[in-house]
């Protein structure tokens, strides 16, 4: 319990808990109040519920309301629903003046809120962003940045500090993989987890090289200069502010591809995923399609199937089918096998998302595992190699991006991975359009027109930006 959060947490649900229970206690008295009571219990009940971890159930909208929120909330309806009780019990004077003081409770809470926030925290965010905006360091990386796209780690590069670098990058010009980036599609949390709360991936150049290239990264920022950084990486830009640390990969926005259909149990689906994209020598350039998200009539046309299971090469005769996982030899030449470790998931964190406090004790714990699983994928280095010699073929593509629309030229039946986070929202015009499973988005040329892709914000994003 050493992350204050957690304290906050515990403390949040002990509070609730109390007070569900006096509420319960007089319920069961049978008085008066019964009718009031019924729903602050359930209401209470709830609370706990969700300040204890069913947060998931809901996220973002859960995760915001699942620290002391709940607890603060729950005190002030409880005591706001009983005055209201004892007020209707005066006659219909009383049920009038409960009305009145019901809305003017919530008047009065909103306005003092709006008040705080604009005389404390909105003067204080002012001040300090002009501050950072003044200082020659930070506007040094930010010239640096400018085009371009960067990716601030959680611990290595401050991205929950106070200053936080992808506060700036729409006024600067520059993106951000984390932070807001990660906000468009909940399913993108696969991805941006491990550049987020699971640096030790960073620390690996081969990880690394995976991470930055599927990000399409053009550097990794450090927000703690001359301090010890992963190896191999020499800043470009270094001063008081942090240090810009260029990919060791080409940053490519989008690139031709021979992707995958992910055929296995659903249960294996992400460790198999992290163990291609993440842990093999430039493994991101291999994206995969969960076989679900693709229609039976598109399942044929991927040349390649990634799955565990022998049968595959018989459910897929036109395919090229890379087997995950020990076994013997199937004398077929569209068959290629690597002998690992699937019980090598206990080095890959499965738990709820935005358990930060989970993922990132995880992280620190797993990071002397990381080697083992660098030397694993070494056993298996010449399958692979011959694999993706004989199969895989990657080249860069030039879109064009404006304001929500990207186009890509491609030949008819040609893939192409396009690095940015899919979302519902996003329309494909002479082409199709897919999940991959780290969240980007997978296109297919249909004809000789440019593949075009439109994001149409609901009006709900709409309203958002006004």
């Amino acid at each position: 319990m050493s992350d204050p959060l957690d304290v906050l947490s515990l403390n949040s649900a002990s509070l609730l808990a109390l007070l569900m229970a006096v509420a319960t206690a007089l319920r069961l008295r049978r008085g008066p109040w019964d009718a009031a009571l019924t729903p602050v219990v359930l209401a209470l009940a709830v609370s706990v519920i969700l300040t204890v971890g069913a947060r998931e159930l809901v996220p973002f909208i859960g995760h915001f309301l699942h620290k002391i929120r709940f607890a603060c909330l729950g005190i002030t309806t409880f005591a706001l629903l009983v005055l209201v009780r004892v007020a209707q019990e005066q006659g219909q004077s009383g049920r009038v003046a409960a009305r009145w003081a019901l809305w003017g409770a919530g008047c009065a809470g909103t306005a003092i809120g709006a008040l705080s926030l604009a005389r404390g925290e909105l003067r204080h965010m002012r001040a300090e962003v002009s501050m950072v905006e003044r200082d020659p360091d930070f506007l040094a990386i930010a010239a640096m940045l400018r085009g371009k796209r960067v990716v601030v780690p959680l611990r290595l590069g401050g991205l929950a500090e106070t200053g936080s670098l992808v506060g700036y990058a729409p006024r600067f010009g520059f993106e951000a993989v984390t932070g807001p980036y990660s906000q468009g599609d909940p399913k993108f949390f696969r991805f941006t987890v491990h550049l987020e709360w699971e640096e030790r991936w960073l620390y690996a150049e081969q990880t690394r090289r995976n991470l930055l290239g599927a990000a399409g990264a053009d550097y990794l920022f450090d927000r703690r200069p001359r301090a010890v950084r992963p190896s191999g990486l020499h800043p470009v830009v270094e001063n008081g502010h942090g240090a810009l640390l260029p990919a060791e990969v080409p940053a490519f926005r989008a690139a031709t591809v021979v992707p995958a259909l992910l055929d296995v149990a659903k249960d294996q689906r992400e460790l198999i995923g992290d163990l291609v994209n993440i842990l093999l020598p430039d493994g991101y350039q291999l994206p995969l399609v969960e076989v679900d998200a693709v229609s039976p009539l598109d399942r044929d046309r991927f040349p390649v199937v990634v799955g565990t299971d022998d049968a595959l090469l018989a459910k897929y005769p036109r395919a090229a089918v890379l087997l995950i996982g020990r076994g013997p030899a199937t004398g077929d030449a569209r068959a290629y096998r690597l002998p690992i470790d699937l019980a090598e998931d206990r080095h890959f964190y499965r738990a709820p998302a935005y358990d930060i406090a989970g993922w990132s004790a995880f992280d620190r714990a797993a990071t002397r595992s990381l080697w083992r699983l660098i030397a694993m994928a070494a056993e298996v280095a010449p399958q692979w190699r011959r694999f993706r010699a004989e199969r895989l073929r990657y080249a860069p593509v030039s879109p064009v991006i404006a304001e929500n629309r990207i186009a890509v030229e491609l030949a008819p039946g040609v893939f192409g991975v396009v690095r940015q986070s899919w979302f519902p929202s996003w329309h494909v015009h002479a082409g199709r359009l897919w999940r991959t499973t780290q969240g980007l988005m997978l296109i297919r040329a249909e004809s000789t027109e440019p593949v075009r892709l439109e994001l149409r914000s609901p009006w709900a994003g709409w309203l958002g930006r006004r």
